[in-house]
């Protein structure tokens, strides 16, 4: 595994501070064992944050926004063994994967089949991109794009008219609505 990036590559980035040793106790006993110490790493460093590595956008969850998303989100239905860690702001979920790696699927629908592999560990994953000089729009911090029409029901990815920049209390119900609808509509076409 490689070495954990140089915390500079997060200059740009809004954080949050430390975990707390109580925090990282109740997402390991979530996780079911020890979290990667790479993923540990990121938490001591910050407590959920987001900004960009190189061009891409990304979001970590805080450890009190990983748990709402496993109990309100349905991840532990669709992606059992997965620990949901962040997103790319716009549509894409990012997991650490019970191998510890790092995949990137989207939220609606939720289907492990659709998922990319990102890197085989949270530091690969971090260390892809370079540090960016983009700060992050203050007026989307924490805030989820969602397409009121999702892409897989026809919804048009280009029209600004089909996004909601919505909080985590927000956009859960909808992810969690529509994966069912997604596999209620699955199921009647056999």
């Amino acid at each position: 595994m490689p070495a954990f990036p140089d915390p500079q590559i997060f200059t740009n980035w809004h954080r949050r501070p430390a975990a707390s040793a109580a925090g990282l106790a109740q997402l390991s006993e979530k996780w079911g064992s020890t979290l990667p110490s790479d993923y540990r790493d990121l938490l001591d460093l910050f407590d959920g944050g987001e900004g960009y590595l190189g061009e891409s956008f990304i979001r970590i969850y805080s450890i009190e926004q990983v748990l709402y998303l496993h109990a309100n989100c349905g991840v532990q239905d669709w992606c059992p063994g997965h620990l949901i860690i962040g997103s790319n702001g716009a549509g894409a979920a990012l997991l650490l994967a019970p191998d510890g790696g790092v995949i990137e699927l989207p939220f609606i629908p939720m289907l492990l089949g659709d998922a990319e592999r990102r890197a085989d560990s949270v530091a690969r994953f971090l260390c892809r991109d370079a540090a960016s000089p983009h700060a992050p729009d203050s007026r989307f911090a924490g805030k989820e794009i969602h397409e009121i029409q999702p892409l897989v029901f026809g919804g048009d990815p280009t029209d600004f008219a089909n996004k909601l920049a919505l909080t985590l209390q927000e956009y859960a119900p909808l992810v969690l609505w529509w994966n069912r609808k997604y596999r209620e509509l699955s199921a009647q076409a056999g």
